[in-house]
């Protein structure tokens, strides 16, 4: 008797390999009165690659991600219908994300509408480094970007964040 957000993965055979409730419901619009929210992270491989995802308003919590990192995903789906109005906070915190956690993150965006709301499109990938290997624009249309993992291993060992973090200071 519950309703969840949640997506569906499928590998390139069309078999299932995970599926994720959205974990953070949007109060603003009320989502949490109709949805029932998640309670587990989910990681799943999909081409060699170690991956993970989060729904949409999951974007803006940083330790949701941080956990995911933690476990060792490469690659963070992200699919969202986030109002053009908050362009700027969706490819800023997509962006961070990508370089907080030195992982790919693939941010994919609905361009419709809905009643008043303007969905912004502007779907992305993005590498560890923070650059944007394809920026879509608020207009459908599809993109195809390379993945390239060496850069993965390059950054956390130049740059280790995972090491030189300090949780029992942080009062999460």
């Amino acid at each position: 008797n519950k309703v969840f957000n949640t997506a569906y993965i499928f590998d390139k055979h069309g078999k299932l390999v995970a599926e994720y409730d959205k974990i953070h419901g949007f109060t603003p619009s009320g989502e949490h009165n109709y949805y029932q929210g998640g309670n587990k992270l989910v990681t799943f491989n999909l081409a060699g690659m170690k991956c993970g995802i989060i729904i949409c308003y999951d974007i803006r919590f940083c330790e949701l991600v941080r956990s995911l990192a933690l476990k060792g995903i490469e690659l963070l789906f992200i699919p969202a219908h986030w109002p053009l109005i908050r362009k700027n906070h969706w490819i800023n915190l997509a962006t961070t994300r990508a370089i907080e956690n030195q992982m790919y993150v693939c941010a994919v965006n609905a361009c419709s509408k809905a009643g008043d709301t303007i969905f912004g499109g502007n779907s992305l990938l993005i590498n560890p480094c923070g650059e944007e290997i394809c920026h879509l624009d608020e207009a459908e249309e599809v993109q195809f970007g390379t993945v390239d993992l060496s850069i993965i291993k390059d950054i956390r060992e130049s740059i280790n964040v995972f090491r030189d973090r300090k949780p029992s200071l942080y009062e999460l």
